[in-house]
């Protein structure tokens, strides 16, 4: 069997080649911010209590992890008297914080 040929060199790509396309001065766009959601307090308790609801604890976590690290982690330090090691290692992936942990946490993040 032939092989088949294939195309030539690639052209070099540069990201001096990308045309610039500017908005006009009418433009109703907004700055995005992706942790708006995560530090909405009420946002935060609708979804931690339909993790509990629905007995996920993967997502509660996932969720109060989410939101801690949407804030600043030197701050919750500060406010909850907690060290940062255990704050990350309450959030972790397969974590078993205490549920006083989770409530100072929670409490202090508003």
């Amino acid at each position: 069997m032939d092989k088949t040929k294939t195309s030539k060199k690639q052209k070099r790509f540069s990201i001096d080649d990308v045309p610039v396309v500017k908005t006009g001065t009418k433009s109703n766009s907004k700055p995005h911010d992706p942790d708006a959601r995560l530090r909405d307090l009420n946002f935060i308790a609708k979804a931690l209590a339909q993790a509990i609801v629905i007995g996920d604890k993967k997502a509660f976590l996932e969720v109060l992890g989410a939101h801690l690290k949407s804030k600043n982690i030197s701050e919750m330090e500060r406010k909850t008297k907690i060290k940062r090691s255990t704050i990350y290692a309450a959030i972790e992936k397969d974590a078993n914080p205490t549920l006083d942990t989770i409530i100072n946490l929670i409490q202090k993040s508003a």
